[in-house]
């Protein structure tokens, strides 16, 4: 099976150079990580193309509809435990919920919202000081021995 494959066509440079010169322009292996050599022999490029034109607008629609739900629930997620956080632990209440909505903001981002991505991003910032703030407050705390309560 391997001196089959040794003695085809695909030596040649000709034929060689087609089907790679395919997979760069389509994308199948042009990525530098992917470093695999192509599984299907040189006479299926055809099939191989067909495939590709026939996926990739699944591909993309999957893509555009799915990304934003773990984006969305990631900013929602971080917003409600920020809250959780300051409410419970009183850590910089003034940095805190001004941040946590600032992330909730984000929300609308798949969306054509003008400034959203904008004060998002301003949320994130104002969230790592304030992150950065309740360290520095965790670690000079004067009493050690007794365990925070997060029950009010």
């Amino acid at each position: 099976m391997q001196d089959a494959r040794a003695g085809s066509s695909s030596d040649s440079p000709a034929s060689a150079s087609t089907p790679s010169s395919n997979r760069a322009t389509q994308g199948w292996s042009s990525s530098p990580q992917c470093n695999l050599p192509d599984p299907l022999p040189p006479q299926h490029a055809a099939i191989r193309e067909d495939t590709e034109a026939l996926l990739a607008p699944l591909a993309l629609l999957l893509h555009r509809r799915t990304a934003w739900i773990g984006e969305t629930l990631g900013y929602l997620f971080t917003a409600a435990w920020t809250r959780a956080v300051v409410r419970a632990l009183h850590i910089a209440p003034r940095l805190g919920l001004p941040s946590a909505v600032m992330i909730a903001m984000g929300v609308p981002t798949p969306l054509p919202v003008p400034g959203a991505d904008a004060v998002n991003f301003a949320g994130y910032l104002l969230w790592s000081v304030w992150m950065v703030m309740a360290g520095v407050r965790s670690l000079r705390r004067e009493d050690r021995s007794e365990p925070v309560h997060l029950v009010a």
